[in-house]
């Protein structure tokens, strides 16, 4: 019955967007660009599904040129984190209003839920706790991941849209990212930025960081790098695929471009001219047989 009325047409009306009806935020403290009216609909929807719904998160679906950035920035500045530079179960202060004191044991609640969230990833994964942050998850601010190219972009937007020192940002991303900048100092910036090619490098690095050595030869491998020498490349029991044995005998003769079908070609050379040996022996009674010349290195076969 769904995919039926999935598949059927849709009516015109259906097409039309549907008006946020929330509370319209005002601009945030620490933003200086003014959002147009269609912005400030959803910085204020962002903010909603950040803050008010039981089920978080959202996708803002607007088309390229249209301030989706902008929009993300503002719901950041709107939205930041008042407990995340203090230790958790950490006072209010006393001048702090009823209100403010809600609202931190509000965010308490889901600093303490990312903790377990936490806790169960690194069991559900099987991280070892050698390779686990030793003081456990730290706080942080916003992580924003996107493509490599659009890093020197959200570094400027921000830089351009809010006042000076109103959002500190820091860049995880490199080849000596986790020196340059360690977890500790990471959970001081209210915007960190990377890529998809990091988080998915440094998951790996988290879930799978001990090599077991193989059985039959000793070299070390990964889990899932190890079935895949087992299978087709050591052991009684291993057997290369035809391409694979291909790849190994190009890259054992590098310089001739030689395939299945030249081998065949030179072996049955190399038989006609030893019958030719024999041939050219028994007619001249010279001993011993004419070996073919050597193949030079840049010599191909017809």
């Amino acid at each position: 019955m769904e995919v039926r009325r999935e598949t059927e047409e849709l009516e015109p009306d259906e097409l039309v967007p549907v008006k946020f009806h929330g509370e319209m935020r005002p601009s945030p403290k620490g933003l200086t660009a003014t959002l147009l009216p269609f912005q400030v609909e959803g910085q204020s929807w962002m903010y909603a599904q950040e803050t008010k719904k039981e089920i978080k998160g959202g996708i803002l679906a607007d088309e390229m040129g249209m301030g989706k950035t902008l929009q993300t920035i503002a719901v950041i500045c709107d939205n930041r984190s008042k407990l995340q530079h203090c230790k958790p179960g950490a006072k209010s202060p006393p001048e702090a209003t009823f209100q403010d004191r809600e609202a931190a044991n509000m965010e308490e609640k889901l600093w303490a839920d990312a903790l377990k969230e936490w806790k169960h990833e690194m069991e559900m994964q099987n991280v070892p706790k050698k390779v686990q942050p030793r003081a456990g998850p730290q706080r942080g601010g916003t992580l924003v991941i996107c493509p490599v190219i659009a890093l020197t972009q959200w570094k400027t937007e921000i830089e351009k849209f809010c006042a000076e020192n109103a959002l500190t940002v820091g860049t995880y991303h490199g080849p000596n990212r986790v020196s340059d900048m360690p977890t500790a100092m990471l959970s001081k910036y209210d915007v960190v930025l990377t890529t998809y090619q990091v988080v998915e490098a440094d998951f790996r690095k988290l879930v799978s960081p001990n090599k077991v050595s193989c059985p039959n030869c000793g070299q070390k491998f990964k889990i899932d790098k190890l079935r895949v020498h087992l299978k087709y490349f050591c052991g009684e029991y291993a057997e290369k695929t035809e391409a694979q044995a291909r790849q190994r005998r190009s890259a054992a003769r590098p310089g001739q471009r030689r395939n299945d079908h030249d081998d065949d070609h030179s072996f049955s050379e190399s038989s006609s001219e030893n019958q030719d040996d024999d041939i050219h022996h028994n007619k001249t009674g010279k001993p011993g047989l004419r070996s073919p010349a050597p193949l030079s290195s840049g010599h191909q076969l017809p």
